[in-house]
């Protein structure tokens, strides 16, 4: 069947314009709240996985943030001696090298004897720098606990005072699952986090440059103390490193890491590799044997071979983003492109796609923030939160006060894939919402209007109420075509019946 829209009647031609507008209308109802530009990109198929047998793993790009593999990553798992990676960081950001610590009986006795140590006895006095070394070449945990000591009674407290600056510091940079109880990592159920958040961990520790160079150093000798008349030899046991026990996983390119054992928590590992220009931290956690190094090096491997490096300073990306921006209608709101992302070989900047809307309360902090240095999280699913999500009422309430700030969310993704999202602020002021354009300002008034709708009624709206609305819209639809079918036919019966009659008339 066919309809020639040449040979409808005007009013015929309105009902299907009619008809066309408010299935596009059904479309933008099904739209999550505040989406207000979503440019799709060419779909590009992401490398196929290593195997790997760590029961949790996080493959990063140390310079965006980016997750290139996860496995598990958000399930809460035992850190082991990694935690050291976030005492030694906050030893770094709260105390100088040269500081005197004093070892104290609880230092030296509040921990397991059958675990990590070099044997430092009570009074015991040694540099910050020599601690430091101590807890990430040898896993000491009279170092560990002598550090937390030393800085929480500088913090203005005590050892518990440097245990909550951990957990404070952790929600600082968006860890979604974890609670440290210790600064050693010494089994506690609950002392946890995720692979994950280690990773961010990892990653904010890894700016730090004296901190680097610490995990990057294979050996390192503590001299003679007031209570040890000789020398201290320290070797990393990190065995992509250093050759101390074995060479078998020796690894080009890697800087180091921390390792960590208990029994409860089986292996853990935390590496960092730079090679041919590009950044990555593997984590592994729960494995059994050497798995952790052998996952760590497949992990590597795969990243290094199916990722290379990409700015993000390309215009035609600056010109979605743009495009985003001013469907919005938001005035000061703007993207500097600004670091390097990782890509499949096969896919290019132009590919990435782009999505703008606005932050909801509890959305949590930047996935990635290239460029910045500082890690974060998107706490829905690192990145990938559900776009049904309950949010803000119409005006994006809870994140914006009459002449403040409001923040919107800006979505890179590749596939489906979201790989990278930042935090955008604009400002909010009376004047600027009613110096929105036309266009945008329509645009954004009905987007708000129906989001406040989709807020009250929640998923249901999109999952339940709009393919109802769309069906009954395409039963319209139908009965119009209908409907011009019968009048066409009705029309020709007339046609019929008239030439009938002319015929009899002139046979007459």
């Amino acid at each position: 069947m066919t309809v020639n829209l040449h040979r409808l009647t005007t009013y015929s031609r309105k009902i299907l314009i009619l008809t066309a507008a408010l299935l596009l209308a059904a479309g933008q109802f099904a739209l999550p709240k505040g989406v207000y530009a979503e440019e799709k990109a060419a779909s590009a198929a992401w490398p196929q996985e290593p195997e790997v047998q760590s029961a949790s793993a996080v493959l990063m790009d140390l310079d965006s943030g980016e997750i290139l593999y996860g496995k598990e990553d958000q399930t809460a798992r035992y850190p082991a001696s990694t935690t050291k990676l976030m005492t030694a960081l906050l030893a770094l950001e709260h105390s100088k090298l040269d500081e005197t610590v004093t070892f104290s009986s609880d230092a030296v006795f509040k921990n397991e004897t059958n675990s990590s140590h070099i044997a430092r006895d009570v009074g015991e006095q040694m540099s910050m720098e020599q601690t430091l070394y101590g807890v990430l070449l040898a896993s000491a945990n009279e170092c560990a606990y002598a550090i937390a000591e030393h800085v929480g009674a500088d913090m203005g407290g005590d050892y518990n005072t440097f245990i909550q600056a951990m957990n404070d510091r952790a929600k600082e940079l968006g860890c979604v699952n974890t609670h440290f109880v210790n600064s050693s990592g010494l089994h506690d159920d609950q002392h946890y986090t995720c692979a994950y958040d280690l990773a961010l961990i990892a990653r904010e520790a890894y700016q730090n440059e004296t901190l680097r160079k610490m995990v990057g150093t294979r050996r390192y000798e503590i001299p003679p103390t007031n209570k040890h008349a000789e020398p201290t030899p320290l070797n990393n046991t990190h065995a992509m490193l250093s050759a101390n026990k074995t060479s078998k996983f020796l690894y080009d390119g890697c800087q180091g890491g921390k390792t960590g054992y208990t029994d409860e928590a089986r292996h853990s590992l935390v590496t960092y590799v730079e090679r041919d220009g590009r950044k990555l931290v593997c984590v592994s956690m729960c494995a059994e044997g050497n798995d952790s190094y052998k996952d760590t090096i497949a992990l590597m491997d795969w990243g290094l071979a199916n990722f290379h490096k990409v700015s993000l300073e390309d215009e035609t990306l600056q010109s979605k983003v743009d495009e985003a921006i001013k469907a919005s209608g938001r005035q000061g709101l703007s993207w500097q492109a600004k670091g390097t992302l990782l890509l499949p070989k096969d896919a290019a900047v132009r590919d990435l796609a782009v999505k703008l809307e606005p932050k909801k309360n509890g959305q949590g902090t930047d996935s990635a923030n290239a460029g910045s240095g500082q890690a974060g999280a998107d706490a829905g699913n690192a990145g990938n939160q559900s776009s049904g999500q309950a949010g803000t009422g119409a005006g994006n309430a809870g994140n914006s006060d009459k002449g403040g700030e409001e923040v919107y969310q800006l979505t890179l993704s590749l596939g489906g894939r979201s790989l990278l999202s930042q935090s955008l602020k604009a400002q909010n002021t009376p004047d600027q919402k009613d110096k929105a354009s036309g266009a945008s300002g329509i645009g954004r008034a009905i987007g708000n209007f129906f989001g406040g709708l989709s807020d009250g009624i929640g998923k249901g709206f999109r999952t339940v109420i709009a393919p109802i609305l769309l069906a009954v819209l395409l039963i319209l639809v139908l009965l119009a075509l209908a409907l011009l079918i019968l009048n066409r036919r009705r029309r020709a019966r007339r046609r019929a019946r008239k030439n009938r009659v002319h015929r009899y008339r002139g046979r007459r």
